[in-house]
């Protein structure tokens, strides 16, 4: 079995509606988390697979992890303002089964943590970002994988109570989960614009990711410039 979790509020509707039908048809179970939301829309009683869930405090992206199907092969964990091609999920699936014999989390959106070259530099570290809309021939070992394009099995899942509080930074938590549990992120091979974009008023990444908090900074220094071979291809 497949499963896809997206998590979702009012002001994605539009971006929802075009992103949900297009993930529904390649997987087996689709868990929605609709975050603040007070009654199920009615459009959603159109997919037999999709099963909506309005939670008992707005959970934000942490929403994702509030399911697991511990009887999945695979767990995607999406995005709902993102183009995701007809092919996304068989394809994701050949390559990350090229991966069968490792623990990791993989994906298309990736972040790796070097030395900041600046002494006086705000943070310690600097980001560097390879975005799911650029191409990429090999697989690579990353420090971080974005939960807008993942995919991990179930006992790579990390609980609901480790991801409590960590809304608007599920990446930078799951990343520490990762790396105390000694499960690798890796980065998929893509062609350019694989996936897009849908266009958003407002996104985390404007609004919170690029000036991260003191606390947010903390959680990155417990796994970043921490592994080796870090950019470096994997053999698979």
């Amino acid at each position: 079995m497949i499963v896809a979790n997206l998590a979702t509020y009012p002001a994605r509707a539009t971006q929802l509606r075009h992103s949900l039908p297009v993930i529904a048809a390649q997987v087996d179970r689709v868990n929605l988390v609709l975050n603040e939301y007070e009654t199920i829309p009615a459009w959603l009683r159109d997919f037999d697979n999709v099963h909506p869930h309005i939670p008992d405090q707005d959970y934000k992206d942490v929403g994702k992890f509030m399911f697991c199907d511990r009887s999945a092969d695979a767990i995607f964990l999406l995005d709902d303002d993102l183009n995701y091609p007809p092919n996304f999920i068989a394809l994701t699936l050949e390559r990350f089964g090229q991966l069968e014999n490792q623990r990791v989390v993989a994906g298309y959106h990736s972040s790796n943590y070097l030395p900041a070259n600046d002494p006086d530099a705000p943070r310690p570290y600097e980001r560097k970002v390879k975005h799911f809309r650029t191409p990429q021939a090999r697989f690579l070992l990353t420090d971080q994988i974005a939960t807008n394009s993942a995919v991990l099995r179930p006992a790579d899942m990390p609980p609901l109570d480790y991801m409590r509080g960590s809304q608007k930074f599920v990446d930078v938590r799951l990343a520490k989960w990762s790396f105390e549990q000694g499960i690798a992120h890796i980065a998929l091979p893509r062609e350019k614009w694989w996936i897009t974009q849908i266009d958003v008023e407002d996104s985390i990444y404007e609004s919170f990711t690029q000036t991260f908090p003191d606390h947010v900074d903390a959680e990155i220094l417990s796994y970043a410039l921490m592994r080796d071979g870090i950019g470096r291809p994997v053999g698979v």
